[in-house]
């Protein structure tokens, strides 16, 4: 009778538990989501058509290419939406198995509140310290704007 006793408390703990930690996660999630970003900056040159010698860090990505970099402003909600989408779909990338991003674009968000910075590669995003797998969707857009 005890180990009923203790089976259903601790049952009972583990559903509440799961229950809280689901509704803390939604309410980050929806306050990611609710983020209004004003415009995208992009400045970007061509993904797979430039060589350099060494890989060009997100930081130095400007002074580097400030010749041959384009520079697009997007401020229609539709397009910012689309572009939030494809950002918010990226699958993170274990950062070890990452040695350096060779940056090709950056893209800026930004929202009256804060700007958050992207930096991209041919097959990569970094971003605060987190890497992602750049997604077909987003690699296609980027290279659309180089035509």
């Amino acid at each position: 009778m005890k180990n009923v006793v203790f089976l259903l408390i601790l049952l009972l703990f583990s559903c509440c538990s799961l229950k809280t930690e689901r509704k803390v996660s939604e309410e980050i999630t929806m306050a990611r989501n609710d983020v209004d970003i004003k415009m995208v900056v992009l400045h970007h040159v061509n993904l797979i058509g430039i060589f350099t010698i060494v890989d060009v860090s997100c930081e130095e990505f400007e002074r580097v290419f400030c010749d041959s970099m384009k520079k697009d402003t997007i401020v229609e909600p539709n397009e910012i939406s689309l572009l939030k989408t494809y950002i918010d779909n990226l699958k993170r990338i274990d950062s070890l198995s990452i040695n350096s991003i060779d940056t090709r674009c950056k893209l800026y968000l930004i929202s009256p509140s804060d700007t958050t910075e992207y930096c991209v590669d041919s097959g990569g995003i970094y971003s605060d310290g987190v890497y992602y797998e750049i997604s077909n969707e987003l690699y296609d857009y980027i290279e659309k704007l180089e035509e």
